[in-house]
């Protein structure tokens, strides 16, 4: 799932959840709306708790915490208490805080419908820890502003890779410079030797072999191609690659080494090189005997005493490592993708959950509240109505008037109402009283509603079997 794809799923809950909350709210006395709210809350939580993300829901006026889960503060190392007791902006690292406002600023204000941002937090044992953080509203569009949804991916170690490799391109960049700067130099004296020895063959022969020695020595792949594609020189390192000695393959073609769709791309850019007379960085992968290695390259033009470009020479540097770290980090990736689906079918859960608490509500009111409502205000007795509306009230979301309701009980309205009074702790003669009905009317109803849930012929108390309904 994208990020953006886990925003409007967020989003989608929280309006979800809103609406169903005004509509469990709108029929409900106000003495049980706390009692409600509390555990929907419970349950909310035991949910977050469980995802592999860090949630929180965080009072947008203030920025304090009011429901982290655990991961969010395994993140920050801080315990829930001490997170409730904090807000955003107190654990923000300094230099993330101005731009985390603004966005907060822009969502408040409507500019925005929510955020992604990566930021630092302020660890508990005062190290760094780097998120992605993504916010969601809690409210409608028109509504005042009043809390909003944080989700927090933590991507401490991506950073710390990537740091890892700008360092390690710096310095390879860095060796690059230094290498070429040392072989420019050794051009000059090269140049100066020639001139000065130009017939002497031993002097040109000892001059070759310092030229080998010290690219020998060197880590990089060098070697220099005409324009022809003829191999002037190279080192021992770029030789081994090719599979052969340095001697063995100097003045033979790149056809000769190199699969011919690379010599001729090659051979392309060479051609540029020597044309421009200005030199080109290139990053590429080679595969020669079944080896392969990546090559971040520094190709300049060579000229020859009269001031022409006669050759390029390749100084390679191997960052075959470095790709492979962003090989992990692509792979570090497709594991977050696979935690944002993970959070998904969480959040599907929070949607069964939703219906299911709706669906008793609705049903208690219907097959328990109401008739009682009805009674008291059409009976002299409605007194002893009031510990079963209490009671009934406490228990709003239980499946007790659901299940009695069930199409499979098959129970009458006047039935589902003993039931309410048995389970309620009323005698036969009260509830006979209540109903202005015989107790022996009762006692029929009673087995009516025994054999209706299956429990004739056995010793079972009805009023306990009611209790665990």
């Amino acid at each position: 799932m994208s990020k953006t794809e886990l925003d409007n799923k967020i989003k989608s809950v929280n309006s979800s959840v809103k609406d169903t909350m005004h509509m469990e709210i709108k029929n409900i006395p106000y003495e049980s709306t706390e009692e409600v709210l509390k555990a929907n809350a419970n349950r909310f939580r035991a949910i977050f708790d469980q995802t592999a993300v860090g949630v929180a829901q965080i009072k947008t006026t203030t920025g304090n915490f009011v429901m982290v889960n655990k991961r969010y503060c395994d993140i920050v190392g801080y315990t829930q208490e001490e997170m409730n007791k904090t807000s955003f902006m107190e654990i923000t690292h300094p230099d993330d805080l101005i731009t985390d406002l603004d966005n907060m600023l822009k969502l408040v204000d409507g500019e925005i419908k929510g955020f992604t941002m990566e930021k630092r937090y302020r660890h508990k044992d005062g190290s760094t820890v780097w998120v992605n953080l993504t916010v969601s509203p809690m409210w409608d569009v028109g509504d005042k502003p009043d809390s909003h949804i944080a989700v927090v991916e933590d991507i401490t170690e991506r950073k710390q890779i990537e740091v890892k490799l700008k360092d390690l391109n710096k310095n390879l960049e860095q060796q690059v410079e230094e290498r070429t700067a040392e072989l420019s130099e050794l051009n000059k004296i090269l140049k100066k030797d020639i001139t000065e020895r130009k017939h002497t063959e031993e002097a040109l022969k000892n001059s070759k072999q310092l030229l080998q020695l010290l690219m020998d020595s060197a880590l990089e792949h060098i070697i220099a191609v005409n324009k022809d594609g003829v191999i002037m020189f190279l080192n021992r390192a770029t030789a081994t690659f090719l599979g052969g000695e340095p001697k063995d393959i100097a003045g033979k073609h790149l056809d000769d080494f190199l699969p011919e769709k690379t010599a001729k791309e090659w051979m392309t850019f060479h051609s540029m090189i020597l044309q421009s007379g200005v030199g080109e960085f290139k990053e590429d992968s080679y595969t020669v005997g079944g080896k392969t290695l990546w090559l971040y390259t520094n190709s300049q033009p060579v000229r020859n005493h009269s001031g022409e470009n006669e050759m390029v020479l390749n100084v390679s540097s191997d960052i075959t490592d470095r790709k492979m770290s962003e090989k992990v980090l692509q792979e570090q990736k497709e594991a977050l993708e696979q935690k944002n689906t993970a959070l998904n079918e969480v959040l599907g859960q929070i949607e069964i959950e939703k219906k299911r608490i709706k669906d008793n509500v609705i049903a208690n009111a219907e097959n328990l509240l109401l008739p009682i409502i009805e009674k008291i205000s059409l009976k002299d007795q409605s007194s002893e109505y009031i510990p079963i509306l209490k009671r009934n009230l406490l228990e709003l979301t239980s499946s007790f008037g659901a299940r009695l309701s069930d199409k499979k009980t098959k129970l009458t309205p006047r039935e589902i109402d003993i039931c309410n009074m048995i389970k309620n702790g009323l005698t036969s003669k009260e509830m006979a009283d209540l109903l202005n009905i015989s107790p022996q009317t009762i006692e029929k109803h009673r087995a009516h509603i025994r054999k209706k849930l299956g429990i004739v012929n056995k010793k079972l108390n009805l009023p306990v079997v009611l209790n665990t309904i």
